[in-house]
């Protein structure tokens, strides 16, 4: 799951922060591995943000909680234990006059400092103190580390806040989070070896990435499925389906929230359903999302781009850090086509995207000769099966994040051992947020109406709406 830190419910108590430091000072190693092409393209969009006096924080952060009130020096070690084995987590980036370089810090290189910031009574007030300091220390080019930890200390529980740049981390990597430190704090506060298995370095992921992507050119695979992609929208990526009230110079402020869609039971149902049809759990929600868009924005070709990780080598499974390369989606269904027949689209229109995955989408875009913006884009996490999801409940498991400023529409759908919900991403406006809450109700009931019947209507587009669309695409 995906929240705002606003929405996260954490009682008031005695809160603590830890942030990692050199124990030398002085000029941090260079490390020659570049960053990973996600990497790089965020950072030089956080950079862009600043120089056009529009920059916003955006960062991903874990938060649940341990048991009783935790003991501070445990807590401390567990935390100085988990920078170790992660080491994207000592590494950073500066521009300098040849591009963007990497620097490094080795283990025995820094350590976590740990200051009391004192009690917090009032409702509210640890979640408006953090969203504050989250938006001030993740910045990843003001501010090394870009992260922080912190704990709300209570009698009865502790509630631990692990908070990233988004270049330290992607979806998975906040599950994997909420399942290290408490394993590692556990096993410390026992005296036992903690049971995680060794992870590889997202460094090297990013080395070798850009090793293989060398070799990447304009006749490759990738490039040919992007460039026909691009060209379809003028060189630019695909809107949301419905107009957001958004002009072309503007940048308003994005602002998010979670909705419920689903019951386990009503999920699995509605698995069942796509498999019948020779599809997944993903191609069943790119075809509920493709439905929605046809009946509310009458869009006749469905089209979005998708986030699918890249953790195919078993040294990432368990490395906390951005494994996420983007793949382009588009497919139109007919207006009387059933359910069943729009999830064989998607899923086949999946299949004629995958050869996009082959190569690091940036870098094709680099070939295909554009910087296109992310702005509508459908994402699916089964969270059932990151490790240590079976506790999420229990401890109280969040993911919290914060979205820079845009015309964006992410929809992040997660499906976890309690049912299916979807984290909604759009602009901070009345008008933007009307739409996207009509476009999510939608997406509800056909999940519902597919989950108790096995189907669904796929109704005409409602009037007016093709207009609405056209006036949507000029902005």
């Amino acid at each position: 799951m995906l929240t705002s830190i606003r929405g996260y419910p954490v009682r008031p108590g005695l809160l603590v922060e830890w942030r990692l430091h050199p124990v030398v000072p002085g000029e941090p190693p260079e490390d020659p591995r570049a960053p990973s092409y996600m990497q790089e393209a965020h950072l030089r969009a956080v950079a862009f943000a600043r120089t056009a006096g529009w920059g916003s924080p955006s960062w991903l952060a874990a938060a649940f909680e341990l048991p009783g009130r935790a003991r501070l020096d445990v807590l401390g070690s567990a935390l100085q234990a988990w920078v170790g084995r992660h080491e994207t987590l000592r590494t950073g980036f500066r521009f300098s006059a040849d591009g963007l370089r990497r620097f490094t810090f080795g283990l025995q290189d820094v350590r976590l400092r740990a200051t009391v910031v004192g009690e917090f009574t009032g409702p509210g007030s640890v979640n408006r103190y953090l969203e504050a300091r989250f938006d001030e220390v993740t910045d990843p080019l003001d501010s090394w580390p870009p992260m922080l930890f912190a704990a709300v200390l209570r009698d009865d529980s502790t509630t631990v806040f692990a908070a990233f740049d988004h270049s330290n981390t992607d979806g998975y990597s906040i599950g994997l989070t909420a399942h290290e430190i408490p394993e590692l704090y556990l096993a410390t506060a026992e005296g036992r070896p903690h049971g995680l298995p060794e992870a590889g370095s997202h460094a090297d992921y990013s080395a070798a990435e850009r090793e293989a992507a060398a070799v990447v050119g304009p006749d490759h695979p990738a490039v040919a499925v992007w460039k026909e992609f691009l060209e379809a929208d003028g060189g630019a990526l695909p809107g949301f389906p419905l107009p957001l009230g958004v002009g072309p110079e503007e940048v308003p402020e994005s602002t998010g929230r979670l909705e419920a869609l689903a019951t386990a039971e009503d999920s699995a149902a509605f698995e069942a359903v796509c498999k019948a049809a020779t599809g997944g759990f993903l191609a069943g929600l790119l075809a509920a999302a493709a439905v929605a868009a046809q009946e509310l924005g009458g869009q006749r070709e469905f089209r979005t781009t998708v986030p699918v990780h890249t953790r195919s080598d078993s040294r990432w499974a368990s490395s906390i850090g951005w494994y996420v390369n983007v793949m382009p989606v588009a497919f139109r269904p007919a207006r009387t086509d059933g359910f069943a027949e729009v999830v064989l689209m998607a899923a086949r229109a999946m299949r004629t995207a995958t050869p996009a995955l082959s190569a690091p989408g940036v870098r094709a875009w680099e070939l295909v000769g554009t910087v296109p913006v992310l702005r509508f884009m459908v994402s699916f996490i089964d969270g059932r099966a990151v490790p240590g999801s079976e506790h999420w409940k229990s401890r109280n498991m969040s993911g919290l994040g914060k979205s820079p400023r845009g015309d964006h529409v992410f929809l992040w759908f997660h499906r976890t051992h309690e049912g299916l919900s979807v984290t909604v991403i759009h602009p901070h406006t009345k008008f933007a947020r009307e739409q996207v809450r009509r476009y999510v109700d939608r997406i509800r009931q056909i999940v519902g109406e597919v989950a108790a019947t096995g189907t669904c209507a796929v109704r005409p587009p409602s009037a007016g709406d093709g207009e609405n669309m056209a006036n949507a695409s000029d902005g």
